[in-house]
């Protein structure tokens, strides 16, 4: 998978130019111009199976699978952190996500500050975190989000 990994880089810079980072989990390429600062993950398919029926078709959970540079390896399902997190946005009346902006702008400062290391609190754990919160005035949201 680092092969994978540098080969994206490549490809980065020769298209984007310099500044290219790939000494990360994600490969951060730098913006300019009209462009942002992005960060891009080089993963692949992964399935969950979760059932094998004699007849017809497995069942499976979709994700990706990416490693980190010391050969650990990521599993995650980002479509159905995206579909939890959304419903429950509109569940609460669309406080979700501000609220989850306010506690990564805390976590951007304690960083900035000296008070937090960076990488303790990733957004998507805080958006975990906060997404099995259930205010007094709102009903209970089912289970906790599979992160």
């Amino acid at each position: 998978m680092a092969k994978f990994k540098e080969e994206v880089a490549e490809w980065l810079t020769k298209n984007f130019g310099t500044g290219v980072d790939a000494s990360g989990k994600a490969i951060f390429v730098p913006g300019n111009g009209n462009r942002r600062d992005a960060d891009v993950l080089a993963c692949a398919e992964h399935r969950e199976f979760i059932t094998y029926p004699a007849t017809g078709n497995p069942t499976y959970r979709e994700g990706i699978i990416f490693w980190k540079s010391d050969g650990t390896q990521i599993i995650n399902y980002p479509k159905q952190h995206s579909t939890n997190c959304t419903n429950k946005h509109q569940n609460t009346n669309s406080y979700f996500k501000p609220t989850v902006r306010i506690f990564k702008n805390i976590r951007d400062r304690m960083i900035n500050d000296g008070r937090l290391q960076e990488g303790i609190a990733p957004s998507y754990f805080l958006e975990g975190m906060l997404w099995n919160v259930s205010g007094a005035s709102t009903p209970p949201f089912g289970s906790a989000c599979d992160c």
